[in-house]
């Protein structure tokens, strides 16, 4: 169905800005993660699978 569907999907410029449009989010949310973000945020978020007040323990 899908081939049917893009097989006479030619318009390089829908594709170009889809693409455009993914590599910005793509770079933006890298660019989040790395510099935007605290590093106490990911220290914390690194030890919730240690913590001692896990809530499956009887």
């Amino acid at each position: 169905m899908f081939k049917l569907a893009f097989q006479n999907f030619s318009d390089s410029r829908l594709i170009a800005i889809g693409f455009i449009l993914f590599m910005i989010t793509f770079i933006g949310a890298l660019i989040w993660t790395v510099f935007v973000q605290k590093k106490s945020f990911y220290d914390q978020l690194s030890h919730l699978p240690l913590s001692a007040e896990d809530k499956n323990e009887k």
